[in-house]
């Protein structure tokens, strides 16, 4: 499979990063990232090492072909770049905008069968801890999952059991208010607009090839 550059979100450029699904992925279980939206449809900007997340729907994989155990989850408005020679080098937060950051670490339980000499299977959870933003850098890093929205809008990020699987990691759910007047919603949707304004132009920045198992992702790149 040729190799293509791709920007990572903490700043450096790496080759070949797949999806769980792409043959580079055997033997890792795919993370899943879950939204608790106010109505369906609601586009929220995302994005992780680069790659946007397809969020309408509420679910998405992280293009992730790896096992990393932390994630950072950055919900801000606005970002801006850093550039080396033509390479975004790294996104970096507005410190004059609202942002909420918090750490996830994931915490894996193995139980055994009645006998204790086989692994039967293995349960997960995770430990979710909100950080001041004074303890936070400025440019993120490489594990970090950002959405563009305004944090005022999050209820909170929670470990929901119930949407454990054992085909998929589901990281924290990130529930949503529930816009109970007419002046939430439009708040909201107004929200969403200054997302949209602000979302990162991957359209603007090309790849040479993107490999079949990125047919419904994009990607930061190499400005050509």
């Amino acid at each position: 499979m040729k190799r293509f550059t791709t920007l990572i979100v903490c700043g450096i450029t790496i080759l070949s990063v797949f999806y769980p699904q792409c043959i580079d992925c055997k033997g890792f279980l795919p993370y899943a990232i879950n939204l608790q939206l106010p109505y369906t449809n609601a586009n929220i900007p995302g994005y992780y090492k680069g790659f946007k997340l397809p969020l309408n729907e509420g679910r998405a994989l992280l293009p992730e072909c790896k096992s990393p155990l932390v994630f950072s989850l950055v919900i801000t408005t606005k970002l801006s770049f850093s550039m080396r020679d033509r390479t975004v080098s790294s996104l970096i937060r507005n410190l004059n905008t609202p942002c909420a950051w918090y750490d996830i670490t994931l915490v894996f339980k193995t139980e055994n069968n009645d006998d204790g000499d086989e692994e039967t299977h293995r349960e997960y959870s995770w430990i979710i801890e909100k950080k001041s933003l004074d303890d936070v850098p400025k440019r993120l890093p490489i594990h970090a999952i950002v959405l563009l929205i305004d944090p005022q809008f999050i209820e909170d990020v929670v470990d929901k059991e119930t949407t454990h699987t054992p085909d998929i990691i589901n990281l924290p759910t990130i529930v949503f208010k529930e816009l109970t007047t007419k002046q939430l919603v439009n708040d909201f949707e107004n929200a969403l607009v200054v997302a949209a304004m602000n979302g990162l132009d991957l359209d603007a920045i090309h790849s040479k090839e993107r490999p079949a198992c990125f047919a419904n992702s994009s990607a930061i790149t190499t400005i050509l």
